[in-house]
Parts: C-alpha cells; sequence; structure tokens
C-alpha cells in the first residue's frame, strides 16, 4: 500500500467519526422532553394527591389509597427535561383513540 492511501483512508475515517459526533451533538443539544402518564387519587378538599405509573401499580393500590382518603381518581402528566437546553411547556391535552366495533 502507498503512503498516500493509507493517509487517504485514515483521513476518510476521521471525517467519518467527526461527521457523526456533529450530528449526534445537534440532535442531543436541543431540548427535549420525555411525558409520562400517571394515575393516582385526590384527597378532597385539600391540595394533597398521590399518583404513580400505572406500571408500577400493584394489586389492591387504588383500596390502599381510598383508605388513606385519595377518593377522587386523577390522571396526571408529568413532563421532564432530558435535552440540555431549557424547555417550555405552554399547552397539553389528551387524545382517546376510540374503535368502532360493528357487530351484525
Amino acid at each position: 500500500m502507498s503512503g498516500t492511501l493509507v493517509v487517504a483512508v485514515l483521513a476518510l475515517a476521521v471525517a467519518s467519526v467527526s461527521l457523526t459526533w456533529q450530528a449526534r451533538v445537534f440532535y442531543l443539544s436541543g431540548g427535549r422532553v420525555r411525558v409520562e402518564l400517571h394515575k393516582g387519587g385526590w384527597a378532597k378538599p385539600t391540595t394533597r394527591i398521590v399518583t404513580a405509573k400505572p406500571s408500577d401499580m400493584k394489586k389492591g393500590w387504588a383500596s390502599w389509597s381510598a383508605g388513606l382518603g385519595y377518593t377522587t381518581p386523577i390522571i396526571a402528566v408529568k413532563v421532564v427535561n432530558v435535552g440540555r437546553l431549557p424547555v417550555t411547556v405552554s399547552s397539553w391535552g389528551t387524545a382517546l383513540k376510540i374503535r368502532t366495533i360493528c357487530r351484525g
């Protein structure tokens, strides 16, 4: 192998690594959010709530929380900024996908 070919292959490898790194930094440098849906209970008329991810709830969680006074069921949305730049949440909403079942 000639010296020119070795330098060219090495330059191509360095350029590829550099381009990949720049694309990754560009993607990760912006504001990014992670959204989690939680469900729980509200102890009316106070401001106390208790929430958890549905996957973390064990059997009997609803009756346990109701026994502590959290009798009104609620749904909470947790938004976490996992990017490097600040993020402002100006509004949020929910959408339900309803399947229609036709029976003949």
